[in-house]
């Protein structure tokens, strides 16, 4: 009984400091600058804390002040020069025309999966016309059919 009394203050304690340290990253997150519409952390991070707990939520918050940090960094660099400025729209331009070629060539690829699929619903539409016509010509296909269901 003690024993389990003990278990649980240590447990309690452990807790109470990864909240406290949860406490001091947000705060500390919210002094080093805003993390995107006016929010010092991002919003993700209390639903997160509320289904995996508070180890977890340090971690994240950790990883994405990090890498946000990183990204924000780049940013500012590409903004204060104006031939990186250029060069990122540039490759901007390059990506989009990549994708656009891609969709161009395999909309109008002959063995494309639309091609393959329309030619396959025509079949399938002329097959029930073909059957009904050959149906109706040889007297011989209705018993088969009847004695066959």
């Amino acid at each position: 009984q003690q024993r389990m009394q003990e278990r649980i203050g240590l447990l309690e304690r452990k807790c109470a400091t990864l909240q406290r340290r949860l406490s001091a990253q947000v705060l500390q997150a919210r002094a080093s600058g805003p993390a995107g519409q006016g929010r010092s952390h991002p919003p993700w991070l209390q639903p997160l804390i509320q289904h995996l707990g508070p180890r977890t939520g340090v971690w994240a918050l950790a990883a994405f002040s990090n890498v946000d940090k990183a990204l924000r960094t780049v940013t500012q660099l590409i903004l204060q020069r104006s031939t990186w400025l250029w060069l990122f729209y540039v490759h901007l331009l390059v990506l989009y025309l990549i994708v656009a070629s891609l969709t161009w060539s395999s909309s109008t690829d002959p063995a494309s999966t639309v091609a393959i699929l329309n030619q396959q619903m025509t079949q399938a539409q002329q097959l029930p016309s073909s059957l009904a016509s050959s149906t109706a010509l040889s007297p011989s296909a209705a018993p088969s059919a009847a004695g066959s269901g």
